[in-house]
C-alpha cells in the first residue's frame, strides 16, 4: 500500500512563491549596456519590385514592425520611416532553400534512447527546432545569395525525423524557427556490403521504412483501442518514434520523400502509396526527367537541385574510351531536368543543395535559363512555390501588404551574371551583404620597395583566372624562377633576388583585398625584411596567343552556350538515356500474322513446320498452316526462318540496383527485389538481343533466407513497375559455402557458421512464422476483444510459405543440403518449389522427383569451388530423366545473351530431345516461375512473347533478329543498326561540345598555319 504525504501550509507557501518567481527571474536581471532598439520603419523606394515572379512594377515598399503595410508605385512615405533610395536596384521576395540539411544531435545514452525505434536509422521523432541552431557561416553563404529561408531537416535516416521552417539569421535563438514539423523525412539509407549493420542494401531500406509504416498503424489503432475501451485493450507501451508517424498516417503532415537517383524516388512514391500518403514532398535528385511520367503521377511538388555532374574529361587520345554515352548523356541534359519537370506540369522548387559552394547557385540556374527556362519560372521556384509547398505563403513568397517584410534586394536583375545581392530582410530585419571583392591578379604590375635603392620589377600575370601564371623581368631581364602562390586573399611571389644584387631567393608575401593594388613585405636572401608595394599598370598582350587581336578571334570562336545548346531541351528523351534508348515506346500491330515459319511451341503441339501464327490484341489467337489474314493485320513472311517462345531466365541478377544481397542478417524475408529493379541496365537490352523476353530477379545468396524475387518482362524503355509480372509470390534461400561464409574474403561472425546451424535457422524461421500464423487465427477468432497482432514483414512472408503461397527457390549445391531443406519443408507441411544450380541433384535425383520440387541448373558449370567439384555437364538430362521439371538458368548478365546455346548442351550431355532441351529455357522455366499458364510456350490464349531466330536456336551459327513481348517489337537487328549509328553520331557530338566549350571552337580548313610553314614554327614553344 503506498502512503500519501501531506504537505503542511507553512512549507507550501514559500514553495508556490518559487514556483511563480521562477520563470520570470531571467526578466528582472540587470540590462547590460545600451538595449538594442533597431528602426522599426522602413520605406524602400525607388526599386524594381516583383511583388510575385510575373508582376513588377517601379515603386516603393513600407515596413513597420516586420510587416509590408503598402507596396506600389505611390506610395504615402510614413514621416517616422527610415528612406533608403534604391534607385537601379531590383527587390524581389526573399529567398527559400526547402532542402538544408543539418547534422542532427541524436542521443546516445540509454535514458534517451527509451521509446525509440530499435534501427538507429529510424528516428522520426527527432524534432529538429528543439535547441536548432544554424551556423553563422551557412547562413551569411545563403544570404550572400539572397535565401532569406530555409526548410531545415535532419540529414541523416530512413525516417529522419521533423523538418523545421527557419530564418536565416544565423543566430542563437528561439526567433530562427518560423514553423516546427513542417515535414517528416524518408530516405533510403543504407550500408554497403559487408557494412554490419542492417539494412545494408537499397531493399532492405525500403522494407524498414515500410515495416516502420506498418507499426505506426498498428501502434495509432493500439491506443486508438485502449482510449476507446481500456477495460477490453492493455494499454501500449509508449513509443516516441511510433508516435511521431500518426501525422504522417493521417494526412496532417506531408512526407518529404529524400531520393538520391529517380528510381529511389519511385519506390519511395511506391511504398508511401501502399500507405495512401497523399500528402507528398519529393526531394529531387536532378534525374526527374529520367522517368518523368512516373514521377508526375505521384502528384507532388518537386524540390530540385542544381548540382549538375561533372564535365566528363574527354581530352587525348584514348581519353574517352571509359566515357559511357550515358554518361555523357547525363552530363548534357542535366540543364534541362527543371525545364521538363516544368513542362509536366509539377510545381518545383530550386535547391543550391549539392553544390560545393551556395554561391555557385546563380549561375548554375542562369544555364537553365540558357537551356529554355522562363524568368518567371525560375523566380517562382525560389520565392511563390517553396513558400507554398511549406504551407506559409501566407507570410512569405509574394511582397504584398500584410505578408511578412522578407525580400531580397539585388543590385541588377536576379540571375544575371553581374547581378550581386546587396542586402536580404527577414521579418522587416536588414542583413546587409558585403560586396564581393575582385580577385582576378591578372594583368602587367609595377613592383617597387620602400628603401633607398630605386629598384623596379615587372610583373606579368596571365593563364587563366584560378590558374595564373608570373612573368617576372628586371631591367629587361627576366627573372627566374618567378612563381605565384594564391590562398584565398593571401598572394605571395617567389622571385630570383638579383634586383637586390643577392644570390638567392626574394619571398614576397602580402594581402590582395581587390583593385589594382596591393603591399607586404619582402624577405631578402640575406634574412632583411623591406617592404613593397605592387601596382596595376595594364593587361598583358599575350604573346603566346598572339595578343589582343588574337585573343578575341578565339574568344568569337567560342560560341555562345544557349546557341551550342539551342532547342536541346526541345528534342526528345531517350528511355532510359544512354546507349539504345527509344525516344518512342515500343509498338507493334494490334493484329499480325507470321507465316511460313518453323514454329517450336514447345507445348503439345511440338514443332511445326511451315506453319503461321496469329496474334492480336498482345496474345496468341491461332496457331496452324495457311491461316487466314484477319481484315486490317499486318503479314509478316518468316519463310526460312525459325520462331521460339520467348527465352524464361529462372535465375538472373540483371537490373537489381543497391546491393542484389541484405546479407547483414540470417533472415531477410521482409526485403523485396521487386522494390529495386533498375529499369535502364544495359543488360536488358543486350539480353534481348538474345531473345530473352522474362527474367527472375533474385536475391543472392549470402543468406539461408533471403528476399522476395521478382518475375520481370525485359521490356526495354519502360518504367520500373512496367516491368513487373504480377502474381508469382517467390523467395530466395540459400545452402552451402556462402551462407556460413566459409568462401568470404572477410567473414562478419554471423550466425551460422556451419551447415548444422543453416538447418537450425529455417526451423526456428519456420517455427515462428507457425506461431505468428497462430496469433492472427486467434485474433479474427476474437476480433472484437483481443488486440490486433503487429503485422510482421519478415514473418509474414514466411507465413506464405507455410501456406504454400510463396515457393522457395533455394541456392545449393550439396545432396546432404538439399535432402535437409527437403525434410525440414516436409517437417513443417510445404514443398520446395525449385533448387536452383542443384549441381549434386544428379546424385539424388529421385528423391528430389518424390520430394515434387524442380530443379534449375547450370548446364556445365563444374569446380569453380569447392562445393562444386562433383558436378557433372549430364546434370541435367538426369534429373529430366527422373521425371523432375528441368531448366538451365544464367545467374550471369553474359550468359544470359545465350541461353539457347545453354539448352542445347543438354541434348550434347545426356541425349535430351531437341523440343525438350528447348524447354529448359523456355516452358519449364516459365512453370517453375509460376507463370506457365501465361508465358514459356507458343499457345492459344497465352502471352505473345516471340524470338525470331534465321536459323536453328540450337545452333551456334543462328542469331536471334527479333524479339517480341506481348505483341509488341522490343528488338531487332535492322533497329540496332540504326541505333548504333544514331550512338555513335550522339556520342561524337557529346564529346564535341566538351571540346568545344572547354577550348572553343576548331580552326576550321583554310585556317591558322600559314602557307609553306609547320605547326611548330607559329608560337616558337
Amino acid at each position: 500500500m503506498h502512503r500519501h504525504r501531506t504537505i503542511s501550509t507553512r512549507r507550501l507557501v514559500p514553495l508556490l512563491w518559487a514556483l511563480l518567481i521562477l520563470p520570470l527571474a531571467g526578466q528582472t536581471d540587470p540590462r547590460v549596456g545600451i538595449e538594442d532598439r533597431p528602426i522599426g520603419v522602413h520605406s524602400l523606394t525607388g526599386a524594381t519590385i516583383y511583388l510575385a515572379p510575373t508582376e513588377k512594377i517601379e515603386g516603393t515598399i513600407v515596413i513597420r514592425d516586420g510587416v509590408i503595410t503598402a507596396v506600389g508605385g505611390r506610395v504615402q512615405l510614413p514621416s517616422d520611416a527610415r528612406v533608403h533610395d534604391l534607385r537601379g536596384h531590383t527587390i524581389t521576395a526573399g529567398w527559400i532553400d526547402l532542402d538544408l540539411r543539418l547534422e542532427p544531435n541524436l542521443p546516445d545514452d540509454s535514458e534517451s534512447r527509451e521509446g525509440r525505434a530499435w534501427n538507429d536509422r529510424v528516428h522520426p521523432e527527432l524534432d529538429l527546432a528543439e535547441g536548432l541552431r544554424i551556423d553563422e557561416k551557412v547562413a551569411e553563404s545563403h544570404r550572400e545569395q539572397g535565401f532569406a529561408l530555409a526548410l531545415a531537416a535532419p540529414d541523416q535516416g530512413i525516417l529522419a525525423g521533423q523538418a523545421a521552417f527557419v530564418r536565416l539569421t544565423g543566430r542563437d535563438d528561439r526567433r530562427t524557427t518560423v514553423a516546427e514539423r513542417v515535414a517528416q523525412i524518408a530516405a533510403l539509407e543504407h550500408g554497403g556490403w559487408g557494412s554490419g549493420g542492417y539494412p545494408g542494401s537499397r531493399m532492405g531500406a525500403i522494407a524498414l521504412l515500410r515495416q516502420s509504416l506498418y507499426d505506426a498503424q498498428w501502434y495509432r489503432e493500439a491506443w486508438k483501442k485502449f482510449e476507446e475501451d481500456p477495460d477490453t485493450f492493455p494499454r501500449p507501451e509508449v513509443n516516441r518514434a511510433l508516435a511521431a508517424l500518426a501525422p504522417v498516417l493521417d494526412s496532417k503532415q506531408p512526407l518529404m520523400l529524400r531520393s538520391r537517383d529517380a528510381l529511389d524516388l519511385l519506390s519511395l512514391g511506391e511504398v508511401s502509396g501502399e500507405f495512401s500518403l497523399r500528402r507528398r514532398i519529393l526531394s529531387g535528385s536532378g534525374q526527374e526527367q529520367l522517368w518523368l511520367p512516373e514521377i508526375a503521377a505521384l502528384e507532388a511538388p518537386v524540390i530540385l537541385p542544381v548540382n549538375f555532374p561533372k564535365t566528363p574529361v574527354v581530352d587525348g587520345a584514348g581519353g574517352d574510351t571509359k566515357v559511357t554515352l550515358r554518361t555523357l548523356e547525363m552530363w548534357a541534359r542535366a540543364p534541362e531536368n527543371p525545364i521538363r519537370v516544368a513542362e509536366a506540369g509539377l510545381p518545383f522548387a530550386l535547391t543550391p543543395r549539392g553544390l560545393s559552394s551556395v554561391s555557385d547557385f546563380p549561375k548554375r540556374v542562369r544555364t537553365v535559363l540558357e537551356r529554355g527556362l522562363s524568368f518567371e519560372d525560375a523566380l517562382a521556384s525560389v520565392t511563390t512555390t517553396p513558400a507554398k509547398i511549406a504551407g506559409l505563403s501566407d507570410r512569405y513568397g509574394k511582397l504584398v501588404v500584410g505578408a511578412s517584410a522578407t525580400l531580397t534586394v539585388f543590385d541588377g536583375t536576379p540571375f544575371e551574371k553581374d547581378t550581386s545581392v546587396t542586402d536580404v530582410w527577414i521579418d522587416g530585419e536588414s542583413f546587409p551583404v558585403a560586396p564581393s571583392i575582385e580577385t582576378d591578379v591578372r594583368g602587367r604590375w609595377e613592383l617597387t620597395f620602400a628603401d633607398d635603392r630605386a629598384i623596379t620589377v615587372t610583373l606579368e600575370i596571365s593563364g587563366e583566372e584560378d590558374k595564373p601564371r608570373l612573368k617576372a623581368t628586371h631591367d629587361g631581364d627576366e627573372l627566374r624562377p618567378a612563381v605565384l602562390h594564391r590562398q584565398g586573399n593571401e598572394v605571395g611571389l617567389t622571385l630570383a633576388a638579383a634586383p637586390m644584387g643577392e644570390t638567392g631567393y626574394l619571398r614576397l608575401g602580402g594581402a590582395y583585398a581587390g583593385g589594382d593594388s596591393f603591399e607586404g613585405i619582402a624577405r631578402t636572401p640575406q634574412g632583411a625584411s623591406v617592404r613593397f608595394q605592387a601596382r596595376r599598370t595594364g593587361d598583358v598582350a599575350s604573346a603566346e596567343a598572339g595578343g589582343d587581336e588574337k585573343k578575341d578571334e578565339k574568344k568569337s570562336k567560342k560560341r555562345d552556350a544557349t546557341e551550342v545548346w539551342a532547342g536541346s531541351a526541345g528534342q526528345p528523351l531517350e528511355r532510359p538515356l544512354g546507349a539504345r534508348g527509344r525516344t518512342t515506346a515500343a509498338t507493334g500491330p494490334k493484329t499480325i500474322l507470321f507465316t511460313d515459319a518453323t514454329i517450336w511451341t514447345s507445348g503439345p503441339k511440338g514443332i511445326l513446320q511451315n506453319a503461321d501464327l496469329l496474334v492480336r490484341d498482345g496474345k496468341i489467337e491461332k496457331i496452324g498452316t495457311d491461316l487466314a489474314v484477319p481484315p486490317g493485320a499486318e503479314v509478316v513472311s518468316l519463310e526460312g526462318r525459325h520462331l521460339t517462345p520467348g527465352i524464361v531466365d529462372p535465375h538472373s541478377h540483371t537490373a537489381i540496383i543497391g546491393g542484389v544481397n541484405e546479407g547483414t542478417q540470417a533472415v531477410t524475408a521482409e526485403v523485396r527485389i521487386g522494390d529495386v529493379v533498375e529499369a535502364h541496365d544495359i543488360n536488358m537490352y543486350r539480353q534481348l538481343a538474345g531473345g530473352v523476353t522474362t527474367a527472375h530477379l533474385m536475391h543472392g545468396s549470402a543468406n539461408p533466407i533471403g528476399g522476395q524475387g521478382q518475375v520481370i518482362k525485359l521490356k526495354w524503355g519502360e518504367g520500373p513497375q512496367a516491368l513487373k509480372v504480377p502474381g508469382p509470390k517467390l523467395i530466395k534461400c540459400a545452402l552451402g559455402e556462402n551462407v556460413k561464409q566459409s568462401n568470404w574474403s572477410n567473414p562478419t561472425g554471423r550466425y551460422p557458421q556451419t551447415r548444422m546451424g543453416v538447418e537450425q535457422v529455417f526451423r526456428d524461421a519456420f517455427w515462428a512464422a507457425r506461431e505468428y500464423q497462430e496469433e492472427w487465427r486467434k485474433y479474427r477468432a476474437a476480433k472484437a476483444t483481443s488486440p490486433r497482432p503487429r503485422y510482421d514483414l519478415e514473418l509474414e512472408a514466411l507465413a506464405e510459405i507455410l501456406r504454400g503461397e510463396r515457393w522457395i527457390h533455394c541456392h545449393s549445391y550439396r545432396q546432404d543440403e538439399i535432402l535437409m531443406l527437403m525434410r525440414v519443408a516436409e517437417d513443417f507441411g510445404f514443398k520446395i518449389g525449385t533448387f536452383q544450380h542443384v549441381l549434386e541433384g544428379y546424385k539424388i535425383a529421385n528423391e528430389i522427383q518424390r520430394h515434387g520440387a524442380a530443379a534449375s541448373s547450370f548446364s556445365d558449370w563444374w569446380a569453380f569451388k569447392f562445393e562444386v567439384y562433383d558436378a557433372i555437364p549430364h546434370n541435367g538430362a538426369v534429373l529430366y530423366r527422373a521425371g523432375v521439371l528441368t531448366s538451365f538458368n544464367s545467374d550471369s548478365d553474359e550468359l544470359a545473351r545465350r541461353l539457347n546455346l545453354e539448352a542445347a548442351k543438354a541434348v550434347k550431355y545426356g541425349g535430351v530431345p531437341r523440343p525438350e532441351a528447348f524447354k529448359f529455357v523456355t516452358l519449364n522455366a516459365a512453370i517453375q516461375l509460376g507463370i506457365g499458364d501465361r508465358t514459356g510456350s507458343l499457345e492459344v490464349g497465352k502471352d505473345a512473347d516471340l524470338a525470331i531466330w534465321n536459323g536453328d536456336p540450337l545452333s551456334g551459327y543462328t542469331r536471334c533478329i527479333e524479339t517480341w513481348i506481348e505483341g509488341k517489337r522490343y528488338f531487332s537487328l535492322e533497329e540496332d543498326a540504326a541505333l548504333r549509328a544514331r550512338d555513335t553520331a550522339r556520342r561524337e557530338l557529346l564529346i564535341a561540345r566538351i571540346l568545344e566549350e572547354k577550348h572553343g571552337a576548331p580552326t576550321e580548313v583554310g585556317e591558322g598555319v600559314a602557307e609553306g610553314t609547320t605547326e611548330s614554327e607559329g608560337d616558337g614553344r
